[in-house]
């Protein structure tokens, strides 16, 4: 039996229709604008205003405030994300004493005095301020001294700021080359230099348009940049500038209402024409609680109520947070200071998912800031005996890790018995479960062999051992 050919016609759009993606067009409820700017030419002319806008708010919002300080709080953390030499010797271990040199020297250079041109900061106080000033001007440079010069370990580094960039100085060259807001490239745009201003913007000491350029190799960015085509990084709150500017607005007039509602003030009404207007105005000078005024003949009262504050006003504010700190990458719990309404569910993955995300910016600092540090210091301090290590060795020496701050899971009690478990069944080691708590397995052994020592002196006995899994109590998670 012959099956029939059927000839399918082609779908054509009707009269006047052309087929495009609905989502690529703006409609009446759907509005947006398009430019035909390139994302580095957009980057460009919008940053300094977009850092301008971050800055306001980083000296006037309490929220934008409260986003720097949690950055300061998870990126580097109390003690800072610390330096753990890696080096292994000649069977394939960790080299020890080479690794305990290494790390008590850099140390030493980290202190106040060494690390920094200026001489007024240690590299903690430093990592301070760069996880609170990242996040409002989208990144910073680390400036490379190195000499005789530059401390006894004969290297130091400098913070600049974003506006010291020349950012309206652009430029392009015969051979492909360009310079882009103040950063200048090679036609493959890789970038070889930047140039500055001379002095601070705003400074009495600068002389308009006095720039100089500094090779790529003495100077490092340091931003999360989002884009490939961008050599800048924007502020991390772009997407959230805007709402929290409008809430800072909301806030403010909700303030005033509410004071003139909690005054509950009041207007004399003037009395109609037939009434004998002989009689003098009526004053109200003070008043006292249980207070009672008679008003002349005719004369009435209109009681002024603005209404604020209202049972809206939270839901709004609540609305406007969420927005922000999901733009932010923090929970509005954090931002907020606010854990109405959260209980051990919604703590425990609402946390998991902002620690990951800290997880991402620790890693970010440690290798596009500290490394790069501690590549421009190790040769230097080699070089200057302060290290005594042979230079010839030097590759060895570079194998480096950080450590970053770790986090107590919100159920601790179960956790421990999570991490004794995997530990048990060989799909964890301690080194791990103490790492994701932002400390050191070998500190610790250390300590806890000086304890024994301790107790030993004193006459007691001190001996921890691993707890069995069924001794810990389970918790209560209605709590």
């Amino acid at each position: 039996m012959k099956i029939p050919k059927i000839k399918a016609k082609p779908l054509s759009p009707k009269s006047g229709q052309v087929r495009r993606y609905k989502g690529a067009r703006p409609t009446r409820l759907a509005r947006f604008t398009t430019s035909d700017l390139t994302r580095m030419e957009a980057n460009r002319l919008d940053l300094m205003g977009m850092v301008r806008h971050s800055r306001f708010l980083a000296e006037n919002n309490d929220y934008f405030r409260s986003f720097q300080l949690m950055c300061r709080r998870h990126i580097p953390g109390p003690q800072g994300i610390r330096l753990r030499p890696m080096a292994m010797n000649a069977v394939g271990r960790l080299d020890k004493p080479d690794n305990t040199l290494h790390s008590r020297v850099f140390k030493q250079w980290s202190k106040r005095g060494n690390c920094t041109v200026c001489g007024r900061f240690s590299l903690v106080d430093v990592q301070h301020q760069v996880a609170m000033m990242t996040p409002r001007d989208g990144g910073f440079f680390v400036r490379h001294f190195m000499g005789r010069q530059y401390g006894p370990f004969g290297y130091q580094f400098q913070i600049l700021t974003i506006d010291r960039l020349a950012l309206d100085m652009m430029r392009e060259f015969r051979d492909g080359g360009y310079i882009n807001g103040g950063v200048e490239c090679d036609a493959d745009d890789r970038v070889l230099a930047y140039h500055f201003y001379r002095h601070q913007p705003g400074s009495q000491y600068r002389r308009l348009g006095e720039t100089i350029r500094i090779p790529a190799n003495d100077i490092t960015y340091v931003g999360v940049i989002e884009d490939y085509s961008t050599h800048l990084a924007m502020p991390w709150g772009f997407t959230a500038v805007s709402r929290l500017n409008g809430l800072e607005g909301f806030e403010e007039a909700a303030l005033t209402a509410a004071r003139a509602g909690a005054a509950k003030m009041g207007f004399y009404s003037a009395p109609h024409a037939d009434i004998d207007q002989s009689a003098d105005d009526p004053t109200l000078e003070e008043i006292e609680a249980g207070q009672i005024e008679k008003l002349p003949a005719g004369w009435d009262f209109k009681q002024f109520d603005p209404g604020y504050p209202d049972g809206e006003s939270p839901l709004f504010v609540k609305l406007m947070l969420r927005g922000a700190a999901a733009g932010m990458g923090a929970s509005y719990n954090g931002l907020a200071g606010d854990l109405e309404g959260t209980n051990f569910s919604s703590l425990h993955v609402g946390r998991d998912e902002e620690r990951n995300e800290w997880r991402i910016h620790q890693h970010w600092f440690a290798e596009h800031f500290l490394d790069v540090i501690h590549e421009k210091w190790l040769p230097m301090a080699i070089v200057s005996n302060q290290l005594p290590f042979p230079m010839s060795k030097l590759e060895k020496f570079r194998e480096v890790s950080w450590k970053g701050r770790g986090w107590v899971a919100v159920d601790p009690v179960k956790q421990s018995n999570a991490d004794i478990a995997d530990i048990g069944a060989g799909l964890n080691s301690p080194q791990r479960v103490v790492e994701a708590r932002g400390g050191d397995y070998q500190e610790i052994l250390q300590e806890i062999a000086e304890a024994r020592d301790l107790a030993r002196e004193s006459g007691l006995t001190f001996d921890p051992k691993l707890i069995p899994i069924n001794v810990l109590p389970a918790s209560d998670e209605s709590q």
